[in-house]
């Protein structure tokens, strides 16, 4: 189980570079990451942006500090316009804000480990594969 699909690089090229610069990466990315398969099951954990900025503010990284609900939005679009290819078969996991990380971790437990069991995924969650 990995923290990441080749895709996720899309969506912060999409975000961040305009230009050639885009024109760049994007011709990198198809002789690289672009021939890499899929994923077989994504993950998608949703939350809206304030309660975002607000574990971003608990947590307290450095690197986070100058995040903006602006960005998160952008950020949260982003993945949404590419949430297909993501991988095969991606499970949106709303998280409720007053969950604790360990209450979302096993929302994910079950939901991945019925997915493994039925070749289908979604627990107590509403399953979105696209």
């Amino acid at each position: 189980m990995l923290d990441y699909s080749p895709v996720k690089d899309l969506v912060f090229a999409d975000l961040n570079l305009d230009g050639s610069d885009y024109e760049l990466f994007h011709a990198v990315y198809a002789r690289t990451s672009g021939s890499l398969p899929r994923p077989a099951r994504v993950v998608y954990l949703d939350l809206e942006e304030d309660h975002l900025l607000e574990r971003i503010a608990a947590r307290g990284r450095e690197y986070e500090r100058d995040f903006h609900r602006r960005y998160l939005a952008r950020l949260r679009n982003a993945y949404e316009e590419r949430l297909g290819e993501l991988g095969e078969t991606v499970m949106r996991v709303p998280v409720v804000p007053s969950e604790s990380p360990d209450d979302v971790a096993a929302t994910v437990h079950a939901a991945l480990c019925e997915f493994a069991d039925t070749g289908q995924g979604g627990g107590d969650r509403p399953d979105n594969p696209t």
